[in-house]
């Protein structure tokens, strides 16, 4: 009779993960593997999520989507915790040489700009909320 309730992000639909590993898969075949890994793996994806609490055998499975806005002051403000020590992008940016680091800084630099100053940009972020009944 308990419930099981799960968030976890809509990483197909999340522009700024998708804006990353799109431009790094421009760049490198390696990306190419991250980004089906990052942008595309079951638990992202609501029909992946329903079939998973089906196959646990849940019932009463209830699913919504949830929606934030994030708001980076510049490109900067951006990349400073993508090069972190922890995610997706910190593993990614890791394992890269520092010429091939910078090149891929630039080249999203330039998709953040897409043609206008650098400055606040907003991007919404959106997460899938499942949960269901142990029986």
């Amino acid at each position: 009779g308990g419930v099981l309730a799960v968030t976890t992000w809509d990483t197909q639909n999340f522009f700024m993960h998708r804006m990353f590993f799109e431009t790094a898969a421009e760049l490198d075949a390696d990306a190419r593997e991250r980004r089906a890994e990052a942008c595309a793996r079951p638990m992202a994806r609501s029909d992946g999520l329903k079939a998973m609490w089906h196959d646990l055998g849940l019932t009463g499975i209830t699913l919504g989507r949830l929606s934030i806005s994030m708001t980076f002051t510049s490109f900067d403000d951006l990349w400073i915790p993508m090069d972190g020590a922890d995610g997706p992008y910190a593993q990614y940016l890791a394992n890269l040489d520092a010429r091939h680091k910078a090149k891929l800084h630039e080249r999203l630099r330039a998709v953040y700009l897409n043609g206008s100053p650098d400055g606040s940009r907003t991007y919404e972020a959106a997460a899938w909320a499942i949960k269901g009944t142990v029986m």
